[in-house]
């Protein structure tokens, strides 16, 4: 009878064991769950912005260069002037020179004007070619503001749904750990909305508000 008694106890205690091991393992399972969200979450959010971030440099860049590129072509612009302005004055008294009747300063004169026209040209295609180069890249600085802003509608709309599911992942995560979800910040990121930034604020203090009722409570009872 004792030995059947013990048998009982044996079997009954192998029956707690496993029963408990059952439950430890769902609440694991539960924990692995919500970290493993929670971290797909802030991975997206990191993503997000990572993409408003290279649609927002774009722009940054194209604007620069574009203003850059616009001081390039004004100066050059203006030596083209000044070379064609100095190089009239100099041709005209060059063209008196060769209507001289002296055929030395006349043929001198001559030489002059011809090198003067050849320099003239060849400086000419340089300018206007360093001017071309610099509206082909306030072009492309065109196209590429252009496909920021178009970038950044679509970087902004995602940002704001993985903020949104963040939020709420992070909550479940602080829930089912007991562990704080990290804060992101977003008071200097112009693509999260005002709307998200004030329910980002008001679920923070909601959080903040359990946390301190929660040790009110142990408090209470201690």
């Amino acid at each position: 009878m004792k030995v059947l008694k013990l048998a009982i106890l044996a079997i009954f205690g192998i029956s707690v064991s496993a029963s408990a091991q059952t439950v430890q393992e769902k609440v694991d399972a539960k924990v692995q769950a919500a970290t493993a969200a929670y971290e797909a979450a802030l991975a997206k959010v990191d993503a997000a912005k990572r993409k408003v971030f290279v649609a927002d440099s774009l722009i940054q860049a194209g604007e620069t260069a574009i203003e850059r590129n616009n001081e390039i072509v004004d100066s050059l612009m203006q030596i083209r002037k000044e070379l064609l302005k100095e190089n009239a004055i100099e041709r005209k008294a060059l063209n008196k020179e060769a209507k001289s009747r002296d055929k030395d300063i006349k043929k001198q004169a001559m030489t002059q004007i011809k090198d003067l026209d050849k320099n003239e040209k060849n400086t000419l295609k340089d300018i206007d070619k360093q001017i071309a180069n610099a509206q082909k890249a306030m072009a492309k600085a065109e196209a590429n503001i252009t496909k920021g802003k178009t970038g950044i509608k679509t970087a902004e709309v995602s940002l704001e749904a993985a903020m949104q599911k963040y939020e709420t992942v992070a909550e479940k995560y602080e829930s089912v750990t007991g562990n704080t979800a990290a804060q992101i910040d977003d008071n200097d990121d112009e693509a999260v909305s005002k709307k998200d930034k004030k329910k980002a604020k008001k679920d923070r203090k909601k959080n903040k508000k359990a946390e301190e009722d929660e040790d009110y409570e142990e408090e209470d009872e201690d």
